[in-house]
């Protein structure tokens, strides 16, 4: 994987996990700086991500989140 790929991917994770704090503070009333610290790391993510085969996620979980972050509105 190039760097810049790599770098692509990296912001990518970065931005989901900024994402999912924010949805977990939207929903639990809670500073997404705190939201933050129950969520892997961006090396975690990245890697869980790109290992989703030996770790499916559920299509409906991943919907119900999406609708959540779409909703909150927090999709860039």
């Amino acid at each position: 994987m190039s760097t810049a790929t790599h770098q692509t991917a990296r912001d990518q994770v970065v931005d989901l996990q900024c994402a999912l704090a924010d949805l977990i503070s939207h929903e639990s009333d809670i500073p997404a700086t705190v939201a933050r610290e129950t969520l892997p790391d961006a090396s975690t993510l990245e890697t869980w991500l790109r290992d989703r085969d030996q770790h499916p996620l559920d299509e409906a979980t991943a919907e119900v989140w999406l609708d959540r972050i779409a909703e909150a509105g927090l999709m860039p």
